[in-house]
């Protein structure tokens, strides 16, 4: 199981200079050379990672959501994989 944290403040000066495909990107925070927004941006992660990541931890960690979870994504080699790992140990032996 795996996600991600999208960046909750504003970047848009850094994500201007980006090439086209990257501009989308959220999962990116910009420090500058400096620091001089270090803190800002640290306060941002730590934010981003109790609004959603915590939650998301959780929901993951419980074998029974994950596979619901596993089950509900489009059908590919990795989504059989992953759920045959998560189905094990909730199989009774």
């Amino acid at each position: 199981m795996r996600s991600h944290l999208n960046c909750g403040m504003g970047q848009g000066s850094y994500v201007s200079r980006l090439a086209s495909q990257e501009r989308d990107r959220k999962d990116i925070w910009w420090v500058e050379p400096d620091g001089s927004n270090a803190e800002r941006v640290a306060l941002d992660i730590a934010a981003t990672l109790a609004l959603d990541g915590l939650p998301w931890y959780s929901q993951a960690s419980n074998l029974q959501t994950a596979l619901a979870s596993t089950e509900g994504e489009r059908d590919c080699f990795i989504k059989f994989t992953k759920a045959a790992l998560i189905a094990k140990p909730c199989v009774p032996t």
